[in-house]
Parts: structure tokens; sequence; C-alpha cells
């Protein structure tokens, strides 16, 4: 079959989890005799001559196109949500190719457009929700002032959030804990009340719902790696179409061999975007909480933090150079993973957002190493209570610390977990139901193009 995948980015320029997993199995669809062809969202750029512009390429045999739109997508904007220059440059790609099915990964950028230009021209679309772009235009369910969020039923909730990425609402909203941002939402309700601005991000997010609601429609299949993203899809979008819970498998051929070596030292691992939101400060803190009575401990953090926002990246640096026993490790390649884990005794994911179903704890279990997890989203679903690993409440430094003290206090109780660990999906067992998923499609759509 001819499978073409539409997503907001691919390697080896965009370099993030659902590019790779992309790139995974576009792959392996090709080493198993399938045809592919994959188009990306390559950049928003105000800069540009054009109002789209198409490279194609061809890399290790795929077919690439990479589609740049000028201007933004600004949450004021119905394009955020539904893009008219998406729909009509993927339907001529798709008119040129003419895929048995389109297969569109998390919708970002990419937006509703994409489905109605494959749904109009009734080839079958697949829609894999990798975040929570589908119910929160922030994607990851999180205030630009910092607190989590549940889906809301209110647009206005939206309206309210998005309006503190401008100082004047921000600053208010953090001195008063978020009763400014309360009242301006009553005040907001009015239209005469509300700043241009404001009122353009309402009218978009008044039409954002109802339009995805529109697309998701007409999508034959819609995949989630995670219960808890399924929970939330089925709690907010009425979809007429099936949610289908699909975990991730892993591609470990590629993977160097390591052994474990014997060391005196207890070694705690992070792996990942130095940022707040991913809780590198907070497990920070709670290894200095807890360094002076075990000295035997060392922090490894991997992660490029050459590349991270400034602010994040000098207070990560003189936390370092307070702390002798966290090493920066940098970046490592995929292939590096067995040699990285090889050096952990344990490795701590403490994201302040929900995540969905992240590799680094797949990839955590699939070399033995136990983890300590926040206990929030598709996390806490991964970590089994003393089985591969522990939980704790995300964003608190003195759980963490707490946890972190459980698991190495005992010498036994890291062997304990490490045998607990469950086991890890294959990206080989994955792809078989994902292929026996596509054909079930294709069967069903047979009888209309005949």
């Amino acid at each position: 079959m001819h499978v073409f995948f539409a997503l907001h980015g691919f390697p080896p320029r965009q370099n993030g989890g659902t590019e790779w997993e992309t790139s995974r199995r576009a792959r392996h669809l090709m080493a198993s005799g399938h045809r592919v062809t994959v188009a990306a969202i390559d950049q928003v750029n105000p800069q540009l001559d054009s109002p789209v512009l198409l490279e194609s390429e061809t890399i290790d045999g795929l077919p690439v196109h990479r589609l740049s739109l000028r201007g933004g997508q600004g949450w004021e904007s119905p394009a955020e949500h539904d893009d008219p220059r998406v729909y009509e440059s993927l339907q001529a790609l798709l008119r040129a190719d003419r895929p048995d099915l389109v297969h569109i990964l998390s919708g970002f950028r990419m937006t509703a457009a994409a489905i109605h230009a494959a749904a109009d021209l009734g080839i079958p679309v697949v829609l894999t929700a990798m975040d929570f772009w589908l119910i929160c235009p922030r994607i990851i369910l999180r205030r630009g002032s910092g607190e989590l969020c549940r889906p809301p039923e209110d647009p206005m909730t939206c309206v309210t959030c998005l309006a503190t990425d401008w100082r004047r609402y921000r600053l208010p909203h953090h001195l008063s804990l978020g009763l400014s941002s309360q009242l301006l939402g009553r005040l907001w309700r009015r239209p005469e009340l509300r700043p241009p601005e404001i009122d353009g991000i309402h009218r978009a997010m008044m039409q954002r719902g109802p339009s995805l609601q529109r697309a998701l429609n007409r999508v034959d299949t819609v995949v989630v790696a995670s219960r808890f993203l399924a929970n939330l899809l089925g709690e907010r979008l009425a979809t007429e179409r099936p949610i289908v819970l699909m975990r991730q498998g892993l591609d470990s051929s590629r993977w160097l061999p390591a052994a474990r070596a014997a060391r005196d030292a207890v070694h705690i691992g992070f792996i990942g975007q130095i940022a707040e939101h991913k809780g590198l400060f907070d497990l920070i803190q709670a290894f200095n909480r807890i360094a002076t009575e075990h000295p035997e401990l060392r922090l490894l953090v991997f992660g490029d933090h050459e590349a991270s926002w400034p602010p994040d990246r000098e207070r990560l640096l003189r936390l370092v150079r307070q702390q002798p026993r966290i090493q920066l490790m940098g970046l490592f390649s995929n292939g590096a993973i067995r040699q990285v884990h090889a050096q952990l005794d344990l490795l701590v994911v403490p994201s302040k957002w929900y995540e969905n179903s992240p590799n680094v704890i797949l990839e955590a279990f699939a070399c033995r190493t136990p983890v300590i997890a926040s206990r929030l989203g598709g996390m806490a679903e991964l970590v089994d209570e003393g089985r591969g690993g522990w939980t704790f409440a995300a964003g608190d430094v003195t759980d963490l610390a707490r946890v972190l003290t459980h698991a190495i206090e005992a010498p036994a109780r890291l062997a304990d977990a490490r045998k607990g660990i469950p086991p890890v999906r294959s990206i080989d067992d994955e792809m078989v139901e994902l292929v026996e998923r596509y054909e079930s499609i294709l069967l069903r759509h047979a009888p209309r193009s005949q």
C-alpha cells in the first residue's frame, strides 16, 4: 500500500519525539515493501517571500515534502486550527501522489485542513493524537503562567489563559493568584469590553472546538498511545470515530550494546529537554536536599543545555557550579541509549506537565533502568509503584526527595525494582498492529471506490 504521513516536522531538520517516531514507522513500512511519502510543515516564518514554499527531497529513498508558511498561525487566527494554505498545498501533493491512506500525526501546524484535504479526495485518514493539541491550543495543557489545566469546556477559559502571554495580564495573574484572570474572563464576556487583541482570540477560540469536531468526524480512526489521552479526548470531543489505544514500540535494532559496570557511586539520571516544565530544577533541588546524607550520589544530566532558553541555561549552569556532584553530559545519539543507561542506576522523569506516553520511560525500561516519574498524565500509567519504579507528586520537591531516599537507602530495593520492570513493546509488534489497522480501513473503503 501507499501511506502518506503528514506532520509538523521531520528529521533531520526537526528532531522531536513525533518526528523520530514517524521516521521509524516510515522506514519500517518501506522495509516491508510498502510505499511511503512524508509531508511536513518545515517552518512558519513571517520573512518568507511567498505565502507557501515547497521543498522536496529524497532521504534514503523516502520522498519528503517540506512546506514553509509565511506569517503566523497565531491564536487569534482561524489558521491555527484550519489553515487554507495547508489545504491547498497538501491537496496538490495528494492529487499527484494518490496514496491509499493518509496518516496525520498530532495535527499541530497541519491543522484540520490536512484532514479535509484528504477526505475531500476520498482518501481514508488515520489521526494519531501525539499530544494535546486537539483540546489545547498551547498543546501541553499548561497555562502560560505555569499552572496545569484540564481541558476547559468554556472557550473563555482558553482566552484568559492565552492572554497571560502578555505581561500586562500575566503579572496581575501571578500577583492575584489567578483572580485577575477570573475577573477579566467575566468582563470579556461582554464584546464591548474586550480589547481588540482579546476579541480576535475569543472569535478564534469560539470557532476552534466546532471546527476540529467537524474534522474529526471525517477521520476513519483516532489513535492514541495512552489511556490518559484517550479519556481526555472522550470527555471533550464527541467523535463519531473509534479511539484506539496503541502504545508505541521501540526500534532498538541500532542500539549499541553496553553492560552495566560495577561502581561505588549511585548514578541518578535525567534525560530530556532543559526546560522548567520538564522538572529538572525540581530534581536538582531534591538531589541537593539528600546529597549531604548520601555522599555516594551523583546526578547525570543528559540534554542540550546550550540550545535551551537562556534563563533556563543560566540557572542550570549556576546550580551545577554550586553542586560538583551534578554532571552535564550533553546530547547523545539514538544508538547510544544502552550506553547511557549503563551509566545509570535510576532515571528520574520529573515533568510538570501531563506528558502522553514518553519514550524516555519506555527506553529506560528496555535498558532495565528503574524509573521515578511524576504521578501525572501518561507517566503515571507507565510506572507501577514498586514494579519498575516509583511515582511522586508532580512539582513537589519534598515528595521527590522522599521517594529518591526510599529508592536508594536499601541496596536491594533498586535491584528488586529492576526485576519488576515490565516488558516493552517493539516497533515490529506495533507495526503489525498498525498495518492490520490500515488494511481494515482500506477494506471498508473498497466498495466506495468500485
